[in-house]
């Protein structure tokens, strides 16, 4: 790993710890959650498991506390209300604002 993506990744991590994520793990939900977003493209917590490789009972408990503090909400697909997907709060586009959309888009 060079130099740069190191200081990149520390950046991020410190960034992410001041904006009140209580894990590295959550954070990383958050992120892949609004890469979707940004892309239009709500995602469900299956795909957010394995999307970030976390079990899916963790991304579950997680995407709950996000959604309890509002940085993400359920939403359906026209094509199948059944499944519920989830996507960033527009409360939370400051958050993401810190983060470069490349990497928002590559964290989905």
């Amino acid at each position: 790993m060079n130099k740069l993506a190191v200081e990149q990744i520390t950046e991020a991590v410190t960034t992410l710890r001041a904006m009140g994520f209580d894990s590295l793990s959550e954070a990383a939900i958050f992120c892949a959650a609004a890469g979707a977003t940004a892309n239009d493209k709500p995602i469900g917590v299956s795909d957010l498991s394995r999307a970030t490789d976390i079990p899916l009972s963790s991304v579950s408990r997680y995407v709950w506390t996000l959604l309890q503090r509002g940085l993400l909400e359920y939403t359906t697909q026209s094509r199948d209300r059944r499944l519920r997907l989830v996507r960033a709060t527009p409360d939370a586009t400051p958050l993401s604002a810190g983060v470069p959309p490349h990497e928002l888009a590559s964290a989905s």
